[in-house]
């Protein structure tokens, strides 16, 4: 596990479908935010290793119905998917320290993106690192999630 500290902002990831993964300013705020530092370190190294432009959906990805050039990716190993195959939104924050209650939301870089970080390279750009209520709340607010899609502060 890597220590937090060490993250880049910037990733090469091993997924031969994306080439980089980036995070914008407010994923990075909400990541750091998180208190357990061993869970920073697992849900950057889920998005770098995971994420990617999706084909289809499952219990653990998709894309916002409302919205779908943005995707959503919970924050779980694909590996692990059958110990994590649902949520309750009433459940208490007990286990807010593992990155299974987690959801990543990301899309592609736009040009303008691509230009003001200086990556030439397609790149998938997480825009919002969400507890899993937080991104259940989301799913019902199209004009919110209308603003992920904007051009981010890389």
């Amino acid at each position: 596990m890597r220590n937090i500290e060490s993250l880049n902002d910037t990733a090469w990831s091993n997924t031969p479908m994306q080439g980089f993964v980036k995070f914008n300013r407010r994923s990075r705020e909400q990541l750091r935010a998180i208190g357990a530092p061993e869970v920073k370190a697992e849900i950057h190294q889920i998005a770098v290793d995971e994420i990617l432009d999706l084909a289809h959906e499952s219990a653990i990805e998709g894309r916002f119905a409302d919205v779908p050039v943005l995707m959503w990716r919970r924050a779980i190993r694909r590996v692990d998917l059958g110990d994590f195959d649902s949520f309750e939104i009433g459940r208490t924050d007990e286990d807010r320290y593992q990155a299974s209650n987690y959801v990543l939301v990301y899309r592609w870089m736009t040009d303008n993106e691509h230009i003001k970080s200086g990556t030439n390279q397609d790149a998938l750009l997480v825009v919002s690192v969400l507890l899993n209520h937080d991104w259940a709340h989301l799913l019902g607010e199209p004009n919110l999630l209308q603003t992920l899609t904007l051009d981010q502060v890389i």
